[in-house]
């Protein structure tokens, strides 16, 4: 159990996590399921961060760091993937045309201007964000990027008949993993908020399935990009639903 977390913190963070130097493929597949811990963690991270920068900094430039501060965390590996996700989306080719454009390195107008929009975004909401909510929009946040990855994978097939690194997780991952992956994001969410947890975890859970569907179906599947990407817009959809929630009630 303790190796298959540390093999999800070493490929989704930049943390300094010993693991198995040549895991096997089962490792990898069934160190999805602790994939929402890993956003917990990077969590209580920024929350720790929020917390000693807070008493002498106000919430925008806050902002900016906390979103800085995750970019470094993760090494930009999601964002990577809603860029190279955005300029295949956009680029007016079939799928056959989409692979190549998606891995080029090069980063073409239609990624950078999604990669902006999802930083400015992300900077916006944060500081929008009423600062009771912080803490939990903090905690929950990453939580559910990384529960979406989880359900990508294990509700989709592989997009790429060539291969590709996400293809040893999608068919090594099922229900087990999504079972338990959903489970911890659950009771997190719900030690996070309370009983508001679950409805929170309705909520964006609903919204992760749509968001990963409609990527699955452009693509015909789901890829590491692709994964990336639905962790990107989940989180983001998930700081403007708080901010929406706030100022319903």
């Amino acid at each position: 159990m303790l190796m298959r977390f540390s093999l999800a913190v070493q490929f989704l963070t930049r943390l300094p996590f010993c693991g198995p130097k040549e895991p096997t493929d089962e490792d990898l597949a069934g160190s999805m399921a602790y994939y929402p811990l890993v956003g917990l963690l990077l969590g209580l991270i920024l929350s720790l961060e929020y917390l000693l920068l807070s008493w002498c900094l106000p919430q925008e430039p806050l902002a900016v760091i906390l979103t800085l501060s995750l970019i470094l965390l993760t090494g930009n590996l999601h964002l990577d993937g809603l860029m190279d996700t955005a300029d295949g989306l956009f680029s007016g080719r079939d799928l056959a045309g989409m692979r190549p454009i998606m891995k080029d390195s090069r980063m073409g107008a239609h990624g950078v201007t999604a990669g902006v929009g999802a930083l400015l975004l992300r900077y916006v909401l944060l500081a929008s964000l009423d600062p009771s909510l912080m803490l939990p929009a903090l905690l929950s946040t990453p939580l559910m990027g990384r529960w979406v990855m989880v359900y990508s994978v294990a509700r989709h097939p592989y997009a790429w008949a060539d291969g590709g690194l996400a293809k040893v997780f999608t068919e090594g991952v099922g229900l087990r993993e999504l079972f338990w992956a959903s489970l911890s994001a659950a009771l997190a969410l719900l030690i996070i908020w309370g009983t508001m947890g679950l409805g929170l975890f309705a909520l964006w859970l609903l919204s992760g399935a749509a968001i990963a569907g409609w990527l699955a179906r452009r693509f015909g599947g789901v890829s590491g990009d692709t994964c990336g990407a639905a962790g990107e817009l989940l989180e983001i959809g998930v700081l403007l639903s708080l901010v929406a929630i706030r100022r319903w009630i």
